[in-house]
């Protein structure tokens, strides 16, 4: 696996992406997954609080849903919006990469 290679050749930190619907690579890694993109794009929905826009409720749950380890972090896109509709999620993913908060370099995971 790349990333265990990467380690291997202290080219860490890393900041690991399952852009896969059908997320797994928390699986391959042994790293355990409590949220991802598409759970914070559903509770945006409906539970941001007074107050906060949007779009910074939606970068704390990001970083709520970034599991930590030692040398490297692990994002997941997770689940589509609909059946074989993965625009929003992909946008956000990509939103989240882009943003000046990830400095790693990165390794992407799409089957």
């Amino acid at each position: 696996m790349i990333i265990r290679y990467l380690l291997d050749k202290g080219k860490g930190p890393i900041l690991a992406v399952d852009a896969d619907s059908n997320s797994n690579l928390n699986e391959v890694l042994g790293v355990e997954i409590k949220a991802t993109i598409g759970d914070a794009r559903e509770m945006m929905k409906k539970d941001v609080p007074t107050g906060m826009t949007k779009d910074i409720w939606f970068e704390y749950k990001v970083q709520e849903a970034l599991a930590e380890t030692k040398g490297f972090d692990l994002i997941a896109m997770g689940r589509p919006e609909g059946p074989g509709c993965y625009c929003a999620a992909n946008t956000l993913a990509r939103k989240c990469l882009d943003s000046s908060v990830w400095k790693l370099p990165l390794h992407c995971d799409r089957q």
